[in-house]
C-alpha cells in the first residue's frame, strides 16, 4: 500500500510504503525501514488533544466608589494586552465592578497570572475569574 509521494527521495521510487491497515482492534504493523525522511511541520491530526486558548471572564472590584473607572479601564488595557473587552456591572450603592474578557492559554496555571496582574493595578481591590469558555 502506497499513500504518499516523497519529492526528494534518491531511490528510484518516490512512494513511501505503509503496512496494511485493518479495521480491528489489532495494532498496526510498524514500517520496516523508511525510504527517506519525511518532514511534516504543518501536520494537524483531527481529534488530537492540543493546548488551545480560552476566553476568561474576570470580575475586577475597584477599591471604592471614588475610583475613576475610565482610568482603571485604561490601566487594565495597558497592563494586560490580551484583554478583549471591558464592561461595567453595577453591584450596590453606586459601586460598579468591571467584567474583563481576556484570551489566555489553556496551560497549567490558567488564569492565575492574569488575576495577579489585574490585582496589582492601583485602584483594584480584587480580581477573580467568574467564567471560562474554550475557543473553537
Amino acid at each position: 500500500m502506497y499513500i504518499l509521494r516523497c519529492p526528494d527521495c534518491r531511490a528510484g521510487s518516490h512512494r513511501i510504503r505503509m503496512p496494511g491497515m485493518w479495521c480491528t482492534d489489532m495494532p498496526l504493523l510498524p514500517v520496516q525501514t523508511p525510504e527517506c525522511p519525511l518532514y511534516l511541520p504543518g501536520l494537524r491530526i483531527p481529534g488530537a488533544i492540543t493546548m488551545g486558548a480560552v476566553v476568561a471572564i474576570l470580575r475586577v472590584m475597584p477599591e471604592s466608589v471614588d475610583v475613576n473607572l475610565e482610568e482603571l479601564k485604561k490601566a487594565i488595557r495597558t497592563r494586560v494586552p490580551s484583554v478583549q473587552d471591558i464592561a461595567e456591572e453595577p453591584i450596590a450603592f453606586g459601586l460598579k465592578a468591571l467584567k474583563v474578557a481576556a484570551i489566555v492559554g489553556d496551560d497549567e496555571g490558567g488564569t492565575e497570572p492574569l488575576e495577579l496582574a489585574l490585582a496589582a493595578i492601583d485602584g483594584v481591590a480584587s480580581a477573580e475569574t467568574i467564567d471560562l469558555n474554550r475557543m473553537l
